[in-house]
């Protein structure tokens, strides 16, 4: 039997899976007739029951505050079975309107200080998004045995990101309130309220930057959520990214592109004869002309059961994935997710309201559904999301319903003012780094990015769980962002420690550290000048090789008021501040031996030295100036001279909170060579549990924060550089094997075909020698027999004297 095609596309398949098999393991589900509702596919029983204030033995309060969050203390990864380490669970609640969104937070694994969060958002509409923490990009993996048991996923997003679920919209999961929502709009409003309370409750992750993921539906949740926010500039979400996989953000591509992907124009082989194309392209006309309506006009009709029979009379594989003939393998898969979930234990430990866990909640997309939410495109707020922040597409190529093929129409089409350049863009291969596998491809251009994944079906981290984390740890680093199209940009390639700062200016290097460790100086209140930043020097360029992160920081206690005063030429020079005005101040003592006209040829010089100094400090920002005495004599007579002290200068400010973030201080003490650099990013990405920041710190001998700088640099040696690492590398194997070879060993056939070979007659001494050891051993043994024997003979000879008569 088969149902709807969104019901089972995004996010509703774990329970339909239940139905087709009419099986309950978690007996939440229940047998139902396909035919019931021709027009909105079938029509599945509210499962996922909640009652407003008591129902049964649960039993909630409803706190006095309007807005706030609760913390679920018995939720820790030990009571669960998951790994060590810092994690939050609870609700963010908006008690006036009944609305409560279930959160679980996973610290990073590496450096959960300084690494970014990144929210993941399953899709539906109506899904949980908490099962992905389960054989997804979560932190733990459980087998598909009876009895198996939680172990470490050593793939998780957490291995250089802190991961952020939430069970969105209402009603999604563990999440529950008294009424529904049932357009994206409403749940955007929703989740912007809710998800500040997070970043209010913990702002120690404000300052870091916030990048939000998700699949499927939420492929049309995330852009009406970054727009929101966005449109709120006193936010404290510091949002830099969007990461979009296998979305369902333009409806109309997706369905142009499913007769063509299933007829093999999608880099597989066709799954359907030539009839059966034929006849689906005719079909699917009736779909294309309502979605095509509802673009046009927003006049959009329910007509997801004509979609549906148009693709189910002739397409009967699996959905989420074309290589599986099965059409609930991959629903299998995320109902063990759900199963977990709906343990009665693991429901006590999170505190749970919900009578039970099912992955997605029937009544919610019926709800989106009856609203025909799911015909509405989003992809049309994309190009005003580029103008602020990078937005990634990507798309694993085994997946059907929100293949490829049609979001990379999309992103070709989407009108912007990046689409020449983006069309232009060149595709690349994408590697591993560490190993180099070709795991995909990828165009990027601005702050547009669309990567096809190989051999992933529509969940990708489940697919390829090692390909998504290495995604996910460059794209938060910034390697495909555009630095002029974004509010962080990086800075030339090259070592992330490296710098020539002691040339240049020590306010320009200080700006500069303030632009990479994220002191934003936009947020320094004073009234003294900004120092000019020269970033567009090429010396500023080559200076500072370092990947900026602007980060939201705390500077009131760095607030200045300047006072300013007005003061004589003569008051000021009381007061010298140069060394050669300290100088001419000490001399000013013995003026009474000078004769008259030389003093007034030194009170003339002075004065314009002091006319000099002051239009030096004014043209380099310094406004501070110093009040003088009233006493211009007390200079001479000995009296100590009495002044205000000046303003600090808005670098001075920078230079103290850069101290303040580093108390041990921050110098670039070793400048690394290319072949470090990836070796300190192939070491961690290849093996990312063992060689932390700390462990990469320690056998590189350099600062954590130095580590810490690399892994999220932009670094890719040049030509020159490569080809002078490859001769380096080959006349090291050639001066080694050279060694290797006179001492007998065999080198590998490189070697040996370019004329190194053993010496022979070091295998000549070397067996002369052994056999001269094995002689050597062998007349030792027979001494030692020999004498052992003597001993023996003795003793006996001994023992039978005694006992004769």
């Amino acid at each position: 039997m088969r149902f709807s095609l969104y019901a089972i596309a995004l996010g509703f398949a774990a329970q339909l899976a239940h139905a087709h098999h009419h099986q309950s393991t978690t007996q939440d589900l229940e047998e139902h007739s396909p035919d019931s509702h021709q027009d909105h596919g079938s029509q599945l029983p509210q499962q996922h029951q909640r009652t407003p204030e008591t129902s049964g033995n649960h039993r909630r309060t409803t706190p006095k505050r309007s807005l706030g969050i609760r913390l679920i203390s018995k939720a820790t990864l030990d009571n669960l079975g998951l790994e060590n380490g810092t994690q939050h669970a609870g609700y963010l609640d908006d008690n006036e309107n009944d609305k409560h969104l279930f959160f679980w937070f996973f610290e990073s694994r590496n450096d959960p200080q300084n690494d970014p969060v990144v929210l993941w958002l399953n899709g539906g509409p109506g899904a949980a998004s908490i099962p992905a923490i389960i054989n997804e990009l979560g932190p733990a993996l459980l087998g598909t045995d009876k009895g198996s048991r939680i172990r470490r996923n050593p793939w998780s997003a957490n291995s250089n990101a802190s991961l952020l679920f939430v069970d969105q919209p209402v009603n999604s999961g563990f999440s529950y309130s008294g009424t529904n929502v049932n357009t994206t709009e409403a749940a955007s409003k929703d989740f912007y309220r809710l998800l500040t309370l997070f970043f209010d409750r913990f702002p120690q992750y404000q300052r870091q930057d916030f990048h939000m993921a998700g699949h499927s539906y939420a492929g049309r949740f995330i852009p009406v959520f970054a727009r929101d926010i966005l449109s709120h500039p006193d936010r404290n979400i510091n949002l830099k990214s969007i990461m979009l996989g296998n979305p369902h953000t333009d409806p109309l591509s997706l369905f142009k592109s499913m007769e063509p992907m299933a007829c093999g124009q999608g880099g597989r082989p066709a799954v359907l004869n030539a009839s059966q194309c034929t006849a689906l392209r005719n079909d699917m006309r009736v779909c294309l002309d309502v979605v095509k309506t509802c673009y046009d006009t927003n006049k959009c009709e329910d007509r997801t059961g004509a979609c549906g029979q148009a693709l189910h009379g002739h397409y009967d594989r699996d959905e989420l994935d074309i290589r599986n003939k099965d059409p609930w393998a991959t629903a299998r898969h995320l109902l063990l997710q759900a199963q977990y979930f709906n343990d009665t234990a693991v429901k006590w430990l999170l505190s749970s309201t919900v009578h039970s866990f099912v992955y997605s909640n029937a009544t919610t997309w019926q709800a989106f559904v009856n609203t025909s939410d799911w015909m509405k495109p989003t992809h049309h707020h994309l190009p005003e999301i580029l103008e602020s922040i990078p937005v990634i597409v990507y798309a694993g190529d085994a997946d059907f319903i929100c293949n490829w093929l049609g979001n990379q129409i999309m992103t070709d089409e989407l009108s912007w003012s990046g689409h020449d350049a983006f069309n232009s863009a060149e595709t690349k291969f994408i590697r591993l780094e560490g190993s180099g596998t070709v795991y995909g491809t990828i165009k990027a251009a601005r702050n547009l990015t669309f990567s096809r994944i190989y051999d992933a079906g529509h969940i990708v981290p489940i697919n390829q769980p090692q390909a998504y984390l290495d995604l996910l740890n460059r794209w938060t680093r910034g390697e495909w962002f555009d630095s002029n199209h974004t509010s962080s940009s990086s800075l030339s390639n090259g070592s992330a420690m490296s710098c020539v700062c002691g040339s240049s200016p020590w306010r320009f290097f200080v700006q500069g550290l303030i632009r990479v460790h994220g002191l934003d100086s936009a947020r320094f209140r004073g009234t003294v000048r900004a120092v000019p930043w020269p970033v567009e020097t090429p010396f500023q360029q080559r200076a500072f090789h370092l990947l900026q992160g602007p980060r939201l920081y705390d500077a009131k206690s760095l607030t200045v008021e300047e006072k300013q005063t007005f003061t004589t030429p003569e008051s000021r020079s009381t007061s010298p501040k140069t060394p050669s005005a300290t100088a001419s101040k000490s001399s000013d003592r013995t003026r009474e031996n000078r004769p008259q006209t030389e003093d007034l040829k030194y009170n003339s010089r002075k004065k314009e030295q002091d006319q000099k100094m002051t239009t030096r400090r004014n043209d380099s920002g310094k406004t501070g100036q110093r009040k003088g005495t009233d006493d211009t004599s007390g200079a001479h007579d000995g009296a100590a001279p009495k002044f205000e002290r000046r303003p600090k200068e808005r670098w001075m400010l920078q230079k103290e909170a850069l101290k303040a973030k580093f108390p041990e201080g921050w110098k670039p003490r070793k400048r690394l060579s290319p072949d470090a650099l990836m070796g300190i990013r192939a070491l961690h990405a290849q093996f990312p549990d063992v060689y932390t920041t700390p462990a990469l710190s320690d056998r590189f001998k350099v600062s954590p924060e130095a580590i810490r700088r690399i892994l999220k640099s932009n670094f890719r040696p040049t030509e020159e550089q490569d080809a002078d690492r490859r001769e380096r590398w080959e006349r090291r194997g050639l001066q080694v094997w050279e060694r290797k070879a006179a001492l007998g060993i065999k080198p590998p056939r490189k070697w040996r075909e370019m004329g190194i070979a053993r010496d022979p007659s070091h295998h000549d001494r070397a067996m002369r020698a052994s056999r001269w050891e094995r002689q050597v051993e062998e007349e030792e043994i027979r001494t030692y027999q020999k004498q052992y024997l003597e001993r023996r003979a003795r003793e006996q000879k001994g023992s039978g004297e005694a006992s004769g008569p």
